[in-house]
């Protein structure tokens, strides 16, 4: 195989696993189309999020975390359905809760495909980000790496479930960027969105500690401060 892979066959062999993922990434844009018009949304971890955004809005956020109360609000929403082991639980902060209320005033397919829109625009966001921070990279490297993004079955996963992957993705890599040029705003702006899920971040967070980056740890406290105080 010695001077098989010449830099054109190299090339050509790019675009072939480009013209792939493009395949299959219309594969998955196919089957959740399929998914959302089978009406079983219902059974995303996205009720779950939107049941607790529906307690708080009715301002029953005290029992955010009672199981009895998540439980009943979802059985309320699902009409009648629920889930195998009878609730899924909402286990993010308070403040995920209150930061998203404005979703709980839709119906919950409403909320679904609203959110689903809002993943579209940060798949987008993700995708031009990456691009931008390849751009010493050949073009067809660069849309190998976002074709090869397109063809994550976590992506498909995250898209069916309505999760929070995607923008998990974008704050670890935005405050990667941010540490990597000394930003230490930015850095503590991004940081503070990932606090959503806070288990992710710790690593970040003892990343500024070892760096001595108080400014990027400041930053972060504050963009928190009120909707923390307030939930």
């Amino acid at each position: 195989m010695k001077g098989y892979f010449t830099p054109a066959r190299s090339k050509r062999w790019l675009y072939g696993l480009v013209a792939v993922n493009c395949i299959i990434a219309f594969a998955y844009l196919v089957q959740y189309g399929l998914f959302v018009a089978s009406g079983q949304t219902w059974q995303a971890d996205f009720t779950s999020f939107y049941a607790a955004w529906v307690m708080v809005r009715d301002g029953h956020g005290a029992a955010l975390y009672s199981l009895a109360a998540q439980a009943q609000y979802q059985t309320a929403i699902l009409e009648g359905r629920s889930f195998a082991d009878g609730v899924l639980p909402f286990l993010y902060p308070p403040q995920t809760a209150l930061l998203f209320v404005p979703l709980g005033l839709l119906p919950l397919a409403g909320a679904y495909l609203l959110w689903a829109g809002w993943q579209g625009v940060m798949l987008v966001y993700l995708l031009v980000l990456l691009w931008r921070s390849t751009h010493g990279w050949q073009r067809i490297e660069r849309w190998l790496v976002l074709s090869t993004v397109l063809v994550m079955p976590a992506l498909l996963i995250n898209l069916v479930l309505g999760s929070f992957s995607l923008w998990m993705t974008i704050c670890l890599l935005q405050f990667v960027l941010a540490f990597q040029r000394n930003d230490d705003a930015a850095a503590g702006f991004w940081l503070a969105l990932g606090c959503i899920k806070p288990q992710l971040m710790l690593v970040p967070c003892a990343l500024l500690l070892g760096a001595r980056r108080w400014r990027a740890l400041g930053s972060g406290g504050g963009v928190w401060r009120h909707p923390v105080g307030v939930s």
